[in-house]
């Protein structure tokens, strides 16, 4: 090969690099333009961007013939928030909360390293003893003194009674709001209740230990606190009754929040 067919090689091949590099180039800012056209859209609600993709309401309502869900929308758009302002970012424990005997067990735990079970569901409860806690009143007192995540883990197959949902398996609750979680099972015997997608229970934890009274119900109180987001999965479950329940919180940020919310905010 001479000297000339290298040259004539060599501008050939980089003429078909400059080629890519412009039409790649070309590319990306068609794409970029759609993207930034897409959210300014978005800022009028019309449309939700999801990852690298706009979806136009307007558009597929216009395809379907049929309205949009109000309700979906506004989750989108919930869900739309709260990627861009974070979540996670929880309050600390008010004064009021320390007191509480169940979260200084916690607290306790956490600053002696013993005792994991009362601040991880991933350490198993302890045993629960139904003759003790029933004859015994230091145990009774010791146990309620006392809360761990792993107890909704916890249920007597062999118990007569069968724990019950009252409240609705889905309810929606604003930020700052709370909402009622009721059960049903054996009068005077312990119920837990555990949430593992934050919020906090009635005493401060994102888990709770208490007992049915003596027609059988409890109630939890959940609250969507500010850092929390979208579907909190709560268990709750019963050492003394047969079967384990699941609810789901759904926390929605207030500039979302519209009158359809549930009546049982408080």
């Amino acid at each position: 090969m001479n000297k000339k067919t290298v040259v004539i090689s060599v501008i050939v091949i980089l003429g078909f690099v400059g080629l890519y590099f412009v039409g790649t180039s070309i590319r990306e800012g068609a794409i970029q333009k759609e993207q930034t056209a897409g959210q300014a859209e978005g800022d009028s609600g019309s449309t939700v961007k999801v990852g690298p993709a706009v979806v136009d309401l307007k558009h597929l309502n216009s395809t379907d013939k049929r309205p949009v869900n109000p309700d979906a929308e506004r989750l989108m758009r919930n869900d739309r928030i709260a990627a861009t302002e974070g979540y996670g970012k929880t309050p600390g424990l008010t004064e009021e909360e320390k007191k509480h005997p169940q979260v200084r067990s916690a607290i306790e735990a956490l600053n002696t390293g013993k005792h994991p079970e009362r601040v991880s569901a991933m350490f198993p409860a302890t045993r629960f003893d139904r003759n003790r806690f029933v004859n015994d009143k230091e145990y009774r007192e010791n146990y309620l003194k006392v809360a761990e995540p792993g107890r909704v883990f916890q249920e007597d197959q062999q118990a007569k009674t069968q724990i019950q949902r009252i409240s609705p398996y889905f309810q929606e609750v604003v930020q700052g709001k709370s909402i009622l979680l009721e059960v049903k099972g054996a009068p005077g015997m312990p119920v837990s209740a555990t949430s593992f997608d934050l919020g906090k229970l009635g005493n401060g934890l994102t888990y709770e230990t208490k007992v049915f009274d003596s027609k059988g119900y409890a109630g939890f109180k959940f609250m969507g606190m500010p850092g929390t987001v979208n579907g909190s999965n709560i268990l709750v479950s019963s050492p003394a009754c047969r079967g384990r329940l699941k609810f789901i919180a759904h926390t929605l940020l207030p500039q979302v929040a519209d009158e359809t919310l549930s009546k049982n905010q408080k």
